[in-house]
C-alpha cells in the first residue's frame, strides 16, 4: 500500500546559495491551488477554479505553497508565480526550497531564514540548525543553545542555553500550534498562545543496546548497521528514501517508523543520519535516540507527544497521561505501544493492543484488536482493521469507508482521496463521502483543497469544492 503526504513536515535546513525570494503570507486553512505541464509541454496553474498558462516551455524543480508555486524555467531561473503573476527571482536554483502553507523557508549569507508576511527574516545565523515546524509556527534551538519558537510573523525566545549535544536538542516537539520541550532543569513544559504551562517533571530512560553492531557501508555507499553474530540488517540509511524529524522519520511511503539519530559520539552534536529503525529494541511508541559510545551504543526515549494544546506523556513511573485544558489525567497505568497526536485528539495502542483515541476529555475504545494505522494528519486518523476493512475517524465520529484496504491513499488539509478496486476515485472531502470520478484515473495528486487526476495522458481534471474543471 502506497501513503502519499502532500507536505513535509519537518526537516534540515541545507541550502548555501544566496535566495531574495518574494513570498506572499497564506492562511493556514487555505491551499487553492495546484498546476500540470501539458503534452506539449506548456506549463499551467490552477486557482481557485480557473485554469492559466504559466510558461511556455517545460519547467523543472516545482514547489507548491499556499497561493504560489516556485518553479525552475528552461533558462535554469527561478521564478515565483501567484495569482495570474510571474516573477522572475534569481539567474540560479537553490540547492533545496521548502515551502509552507504559511511561509517558505531557506539559507541568506549562510543563515536560516523565512519568507512571511513578504518579508524576509533572519531566524538563526546558523546554517544547518534543527528545527521542526509546522502549518503555523517553527521551533529550533539557536548557535546559543537557546529554544526560540517563530509565530505569526513574530520570534520568540523561550529558554536556554541547553546542552549542545544532540539528545538535548532533539527534546522539543510541534504540532500546528504548540510547543512541548523538556526544559533545562528537566521538566515537561508546553508552550501554546504566547502561554507556558509547566506540566511536571519528565525522566528520559538510557538504556544499553550492546556492543554487538557494526556500521558498514555498502556498493551504493549507504550506511546500515548489522548484529555482528548473525549479519542480520537491522538499520538501514536509505537515503531519500527519508527525511530527518524531531517526532520521527516517516517514510515516503508513509509508514511511520521510529525515530533514530546516530551521532560519532555522544558529546558531539554531529548527525552523520538519519536512519530506519525497523526492530526496534525498546518499543513504548516514543522516539528513541540511538548513539554510539564506548565501544557499544546507548539509546535514549523521548516519551511525549505533542498535538493542538496538549501534550501525551509517560511520567516517572512509566504511566501515560494527558495534559490537556491545562490539567494531567492518567489515561493508562502501563506506556502504549504507539502513539499518535494531532488536532485536539491522541489515538494510541495500549500495552493490550487495543486502539483508542482521547478526544475533549474522553477515550473512546474503537478496536479490542490490533490495527494498521496508515495517517494521522489535522483532524483525520485513518487505519485498516483485523479484517483489512478501510476506516477513518475525525471529531470524534468513525466511519467505514472500504471493505477493503485501498493500494493508494493521499491525506491534506483533512481531504482524503483513494483508488477504488475498479480504479475510480473516492474519499472524503470536507466531512463528506464523495466518488470523484467516474472514469478510471491513470494518476492523482491531492494539494491541499485541490485534487488534480488523469483520466488519460493528455488530459488534466481537477476536482476543487465539489466541482470537477
Amino acid at each position: 500500500m502506497k501513503l502519499f503526504y502532500t507536505m513535509k513536515n519537518i526537516w534540515i535546513i541545507t541550502l548555501s546559495v544566496v535566495l531574495f525570494i518574494y513570498c506572499t503570507i497564506i492562511k493556514v486553512n487555505a491551499q487553492d491551488i495546484s498546476y500540470y505541464t501539458d503534452y506539449l509541454g506548456n506549463f499551467h496553474a490552477f486557482e481557485s477554479g480557473e485554469i492559466r498558462q504559466v510558461d511556455h516551455l517545460p519547467v523543472r524543480n516545482i514547489v507548491l505553497g499556499g497561493d504560489y508555486i516556485f518553479y525552475q524555467d528552461d533558462l535554469e531561473n527561478l521564478v515565483y508565480y501567484s495569482k495570474g503573476e510571474k516573477e522572475r527571482i534569481s539567474p540560479n536554483y537553490p540547492g533545496k526550497l521548502i515551502a509552507n502553507r504559511s511561509f517558505a523557508l531557506t539559507s541568506l549569507g549562510g543563515g536560516t531564514n523565512i519568507f512571511y508576511n513578504k518579508k524576509l527574516k533572519n531566524l538563526v545565523l546558523e546554517r544547518n540548525p534543527i528545527l521542526s515546524f509546522s502549518d503555523s509556527l517553527i521551533a529550533f534551538v539557536s548557535h546559543e543553545g537557546f529554544l526560540n519558537i517563530f509565530k505569526d510573523g513574530v520570534l520568540t525566545e523561550i529558554e536556554g542555553p541547553f546542552d549542545r549535544r544532540i539528545t538535548r536538542e532533539a527534546m522539543f516537539k510541534v504540532s500546528n500550534n504548540t510547543v512541548a520541550y523538556i526544559d533545562v532543569s528537566g521538566m515537561l513544559q508546553l508552550v501554546h498562545n504566547n502561554q507556558t504551562y509547566e506540566i511536571e517533571r519528565y525522566e528520559t530512560t538510557f538504556f544499553w543496546l550492546g556492543d554487538g553492531y557494526e556500521l558498514k557501508v555498502d556498493e551504493q555507499g549507504e550506511e546500515k548497521i548489522f548484529d555482528e553474530n548473525t549479519s542480520e540488517l537491522l538499520i538501514d540509511f536509505p537515503g531519500s528514501e527519508v527525511f530527518f524529524s524531531n517526532n520521527f522519520i516517516r517514510k515516503e511511503n508513509g509508514e511511520q517508523i521510529v525515530l533514530i539519530y546516530y551521532a560519532d559520539d555522544v558529546s558531539e552534536n554531529t548527525v552523520k543520519n538519519s536512519v530506519n529503525f525497523r526492530n526496534a529494541y525498546y518499543n513504548w511508541g516514543g522516539n528513541i535516540v540511538l548513539f554510539p559510545n564506548s565501544g557499544g551504543w546507548y539509546a535514549e526515549t523521548i516519551n511525549f507527544w505533542v498535538g493542538t494544546n496538549l501534550v501525551a506523556y509517560l511520567n516517572e513511573y512509566n504511566e501515560f497521561y494527558i495534559y490537556d485544558n491545562e490539567y494531567s489525567n492518567l489515561l493508562e497505568n502501563y506506556p502504549p505501544l504507539n502513539v499518535y497526536a494531532s488536532n485536539e485528539f491522541v489515538a494510541y495502542i495500549d500495552d493490550d493492543n487495543e486502539f483508542k483515541i482521547y478526544y475533549r476529555g474522553n477515550v473512546e475504545e474503537i478496536d479490542v484488536n490490533a490495527v494498521d494505522i496508515i495517517a494521522v494528519k489535522d483532524d483525520i486518523i485513518l487505519w485498516t482493521d483485523a479484517n483489512g476493512f478501510f476506516y477513518y475517524w475525525q471529531n470524534g465520529e468513525q466511519t467505514l469507508l472500504e471493505n477493503y484496504t485501498p493500494e493508494e491513499i493521499q491525506v491534506e488539509l483533512n481531504h482524503i482521496v483513494y483508488e477504488d478496486i475498479n480504479g475510480r476515485l473516492k474519499g472524503v472531502y470536507d466531512g463528506e463521502k464523495v466518488e470523484y470520478t467516474e472514469e478510471i484515473v491513470e494518476n492523482f495528486t491531492l494539494f491541499g483543497n485541490v485534487l488534480r487526476y488523469q483520466p488519460n495522458r493528455r488530459e488534466f481534471k481537477f476536482y476543487w469544492k465539489g466541482k470537477t474543471y
